[in-house]
């Protein structure tokens, strides 16, 4: 790391934060662009930047990263493409022991690296603030289909604890509209399967809600003026979206904006048949004081009580019971609860 010279060692410190915390493996097209992405300027990524030879992304980081093939290639048409990985388990092992000495270790702390990849993969997003097709999108820019699946899974982790990963957030879900359609065009996580997704993305409240990013909901609902129950996505609604994932802190902040419980509609039917289903005890207490039905009919097993028992939630039933759910209640795959 010390042995590395000082005009190459931004870009080799993002370089090793990426192949250290990144969600899978980078394609060397991707790598490349991760290094053209500027987080601080007001032109976030310029394709005059990208190295005019991909290959030589390496040299930045020495003996520590290897080119290899891509292991999953299956579909791909042509030269079988190439990754960049770390050289050795050892390596990433290291970069995150508590070894490393201080001046290195600011950079892979893990709220810290978080933010970094996270604020990268949004700045490349908000580049993309144009009416293109998605096609193009993904033959021109690389790394847009990382960013659009994995941006939130890094930002849940450190947007409370970033200003400037938060700002990059606020402009995706509210000010950047054609980055953010793009970005759910690419990519609905509400929807994983579907490589292809058709239709409007649904509202940033849902997806912010869907992801865990509390400060985000914060904003929406304070500052930009979300409608709190606005209806789509997978999960038909934020509060369902937040109940089924466990985010019992946005539960309670839709809550307090006024969404309501009993709405119908998505996976589940409603919110405490999702937080039931899987496994949330303190959203089905609060969706319960907040006066939820719990007798509320829908659903694969047809009562939020049958789920809770069928999933063995014991705590959820006992709290359904003592709510005064209909312990007879019939339907579902089941039957009854019993």
């Amino acid at each position: 790391m010390h042995s590395i010279p000082a005009k190459h060692k931004q870009n080799a410190i993002r370089i090793l934060q990426f192949l250290t915390f990144s969600k899978r493996p980078l394609r060397i097209e991707e790598a490349v662009d991760v290094i053209a992405v500027d987080t601080e300027g007001g032109q976030y990524f310029d394709p005059k930047r990208r190295m005019p030879n991909p290959y030589e992304i390496s040299r930045y980081c020495s003996s520590l990263v290897v080119v290899v093939p891509a292991k999953d290639h299956s579909h791909d048409k042509g030269d079988k493409p190439m990754e960049l990985r770390l050289a050795h388990f050892s390596i990433k092992e290291y970069l995150t022991s508590s070894r490393l000495q201080e001046d290195v270790a600011q950079h892979f702390q893990e709220v810290a690296t978080q933010a970094s990849i996270a604020a990268v993969c949004l700045a490349y997003l908000l580049h993309l603030n144009q009416n293109i097709p998605i096609e193009e999108i993904r033959k021109t820019f690389p790394l847009a289909q990382y960013s659009a699946r994995y941006w939130m899974d890094h930002a849940a982790i450190a947007e409370g604890k970033d200003r400037k990963l938060q700002g990059f957030v606020e402009k995706l879900f509210y000010h950047h509209k054609n980055s953010y359609r793009n970005c759910y065009n690419l990519y609905r996580p509400d929807r994983p399967w579907d490589g292809e997704p058709k239709g409007e993305p649904a509202s940033a409240l849902y997806y912010a809600s869907f992801g865990g990013l509390v400060n985000a909901v914060k904003y929406l609902l304070v500052n930009a003026g979300a409608d709190v129950n606005v209806q789509g996505g997978e999960y038909s609604s934020a509060l369902q979206a937040a109940s089924q994932g466990g985010h019992e802190k946005i539960v309670e902040l839709l809550l307090e904006a006024g969404a309501d419980v009993n709405a119908r509609g998505g996976k589940y039917g409603n919110a405490v048949y999702a937080a039931s289903v899987q496994g949330h005890e303190k959203i089905v207490e609060l969706l319960v004081k907040a006066g939820t039905n719990i007798n509320a009919q829908g659903g694969e097993y047809g009562s939020a009580l049958q789920a809770a028992s069928q999933g063995g939630h014991e705590k959820i039933v006992e709290l359904l019971v003592k709510a005064g759910t209909n312990v007879n209640a019939q339907g579902g795959e089941y039957g009854n609860a019993l």
